[in-house]
């Protein structure tokens, strides 16, 4: 299953998250998800927020530990900078 990439730089990525995906497994399952797709080309990705399997919409994933702890709280305290 290909992800379409909305948004990339150092940091993050923005990516499309179709309906029907897990975001990331369990110990019950064997699907592919979201998390397994890009681990091969970004080993140190960290969700930044989780979609459920059947939602569709846009994701963030950190590619740096600093990017992650700083989204990570802007979804915490809703604070949005633009």
């Amino acid at each position: 299953m290909k992800i379409k990439v909305l948004y990339e730089d150092v940091n993050i990525l923005a990516i499309e998250k179709p309906s029907g995906i897990l975001v990331h497994g369990d110990q019950r399952t064997k699907e592919k998800t979201i998390l397994d797709l890009f681990l091969k080309k970004y080993p140190k990705i960290e969700l930044v927020h989780r979609l459920d399997k059947e939602t569709s919409g846009v994701m963030l994933v950190a590619k740096t530990q600093n990017a992650f702890e700083n989204l990570k709280k802007q979804f915490l305290t809703r604070i949005s900078k633009v």
